[in-house]
């Protein structure tokens, strides 16, 4: 077995380990996660709490609060979901198939946009749904 190249051995603790195994697993994770919490908040199926879904004081407001916000974010959480599954499967491939001298720029690459673009998503779910629960509790007359 050759020798890993020089960028390689710079992630790799043991030369046993690949740099993007832990990332993609997170990705991966996180892919799964965000997918079944999304869905249970469209779907109604994730009452209010403390502990998962979107908690800012607007959505904790109500229950109907609640579930307006889960259904306005839930587009953008199944696109989180999406692209971070999708990194993953990206990560799995970079990691069998990526030629030495590539190694450098894609590791790096997967890893950043991998957790880059579904935390924007998830951001931006958050202010969406901000926005329709606080515009629940004013039609609710909260």
């Amino acid at each position: 077995m050759d020798e890993p190249s020089l960028a390689l051995r710079a992630w790799l603790p043991s030369n046993d380990v690949h740099p993007l195994l832990t990332p993609t697993l997170g990705l991966l994770i996180l892919s799964v996660a965000t997918l079944l919490i999304g869905k249970a908040g469209r779907d109604g199926a994730l009452g209010r709490n403390r502990t998962v879904g979107i908690r800012t004081s607007a959505t904790l407001a109500s229950d109907a609060a609640w579930r307006a916000a889960h259904r306005a974010a839930a587009p953008l959480v199944q696109k989180a979901a999406a692209v971070a599954g999708t990194f993953a499967v990206v990560g799995i491939a970079a990691m069998l198939w990526t030629p030495p001298a590539w190694e450098a720029a894609v590791f790096p690459t997967v890893v950043v946009m991998g957790y880059a673009i579904p935390v924007a998503l998830l951001v931006r779910a958050m202010v969406v749904a901000d926005r329709a629960a606080t515009e629940a509790a004013t039609v609710d007359g909260e």
